[in-house]
């Protein structure tokens, strides 16, 4: 599967779906699908570039925003240690 269709597949996934009734689906079953279209993207991105690639900032800067992200997701998730 190329980057492009796994980049749709992801941009699918990310929708926010609900019912007909209009209540939201189960938030966290759908963010675990995300996560695993994030994780098959970060994969296949891997093995696509070489240390030596010179790539325009717009890349760096999409990456960097993504980490963080992520970053702030995992530390409002993980909980919290009593000292």
């Amino acid at each position: 599967m190329t980057v492009q269709s796994r980049m749709a597949r992801l941009l699918e996934r990310t929708k926010f779906l609900h019912d007909p009734k209009g209540a939201p689906e189960d938030e966290g079953s759908m963010v675990k699908a995300q996560l695993k279209a994030i994780e098959e993207t970060a994969a296949d991105l891997a093995k696509l570039l070489v240390d030596e690639d010179q790539l325009p900032g717009w890349v760096q800067n999409h990456v960097s925003v993504a980490e963080e992200n992520l970053a702030q997701v995992a530390s409002y998730l993980r909980p919290k240690s009593k000292s």
